[in-house]
């Protein structure tokens, strides 16, 4: 992910507290599912990688539901 622009791109839309908190949030999804954002947005506005998130957080649901 490209931090610093991502940093201009939302200073004026919202608090300084938050940017750093949502640069942090991206940095922490990109490490834990091995993408770059950047790229994934490229490719198509990140729709396979959010279809794919959406599928494994109903999965895992699924799963507790069942498993007692």
């Amino acid at each position: 992910m490209r931090k610093e622009d991502f940093r201009q791109w939302l200073d004026g839309k919202i608090k300084k507290k938050p940017i750093s908190d949502c640069i942090s949030r991206c940095t922490t999804v990109e490490y834990a599912l091995k993408v770059d954002l950047d790229e994934e947005y490229r490719k198509d506005k990140m729709q396979k990688l959010i279809f794919q998130c959406r599928k494994s957080s109903i999965s895992k649901r699924a799963v507790m539901l069942f498993s007692d």
